[in-house]
């Protein structure tokens, strides 16, 4: 069995937590806190010659390290970040995701688009495509859904993302209807939202998915710009393994999954049209619940996905 070093930034961040569970039959896994100090990760290079490493992102100095010590590299390019920064930010980005791509011997990309841009751009073909769906053990339905029709925000606050005109809507809609509206992430979160609330703070997947499958909607207000068009939102895919209704920005990624997510433009007019409708298509209890089975019989999984990497026969 191959040995892959884990460079892992963050303890518990989802992408590597996949890579490491479903890749266990492929590989001997180590993993180097990303905090180490650069001679201890100069002494694993130096004790782990050849193998594997893994890394999450763009990172030239440990993929540098892993040329020089002949260690095959797969950098996971889990956001096109050229494309969501300023101009000069874009320039420094684009370095770096054209040394990933050309030093290491797999590239990971998260949808088939931003598999072809990345292809066009630098005519390489060391990219495979391996989508961020959930983690079925980590995101289960709730046993009831709350009694008053809940909607649910689960994330970050990024540029990327801003929940101002669905709250907006929300608030309105509030005035007419019983609605909820649960916020699970950081706090400044709250800074974007303009309707009632209850916030449940930043939580574990297990307490988050807990929430998630009580409510019936799942919003994820994503801009509809070139970076986000190439990358996959796996919110409304944890949402949909909870059996909650995910309702996003009309991205062409979540296009081919109409089976489970419905779509809407970004203005308050557009969320508040899309969310009063389910609303009352709730009320005449015309929704089903059970996105989780859609997911699975499509195989849009974490389990399924990784098992791309097993068809390549790393060697």
């Amino acid at each position: 069995m191959e040995k892959c070093l884990i460079f892992n930034t963050e303890k518990d961040y989802v992408r590597t937590k996949n890579f490491i569970r479903f890749t266990d039959d492929i590989f001997n896994h180590k993993i180097v806190a990303g905090k180490s100090g650069i001679l201890k990760i100069l002494n694993v290079f130096r004790i782990r010659k050849k193998g594997w490493a893994y890394i999450p992102n763009f990172d030239p100095l440990l993929i540098f390290f892993c040329r020089l010590f002949g260690v095959k590299t797969i950098s996971d390019i889990l956001e096109p970040f050229p494309e969501m920064s300023s101009f000069y930010q874009k320039i420094f980005q684009r370095i770096l995701e054209r040394i990933a791509v050309k030093n290491s011997s797999l590239v990971l990309a998260v949808t088939e688009e931003e598999t072809e841009n990345l292809k066009r751009k630098y005519s390489a073909n060391n990219i495979v495509t391996v989508r961020n769906f959930p983690d079925l053990d980590d995101f289960k339905p709730a046993k009831i859904k709350f009694k008053e029709f809940s909607i649910v925000y689960f994330g970050v606050c990024m540029p990327s993302r801003d929940l101002t005109n669905a709250t907006k809507a929300i608030a309105n809609l509030q005035k007419e209807h019983k609605l909820d509206f649960h916020v699970i992430g950081n706090k400044n979160l709250l800074s974007q939202t303009f309707c009632e609330y209850k916030y449940h703070g930043w939580l574990n997947h297990e307490k988050s998915a807990n929430i998630i499958g009580k409510c019936h909607v799942g919003i994820a207000p994503y801009e509809n710009n070139l970076h986000c068009n190439l990358t996959l939102q796996n919110k409304s895919f944890q949402y949909a393994a909870c059996n909650t209704l995910p309702l996003s920005t009309n991205l062409k990624p979540l296009q081919k999954y109409k089976d489970i997510i419905r779509t809407t433009g970004n203005s308050i007019e557009e969320w508040q049209k899309k969310i009063e409708k389910v609303y009352y298509l709730w009320k005449k209890k015309k929704i089903k619940f059970n996105q989780r089975n859609t997911l699975i019989k499509n195989k849009w999984t974490a389990e399924d996905e990784w098992k791309n990497l097993k068809d390549l026969n790393l060697q």
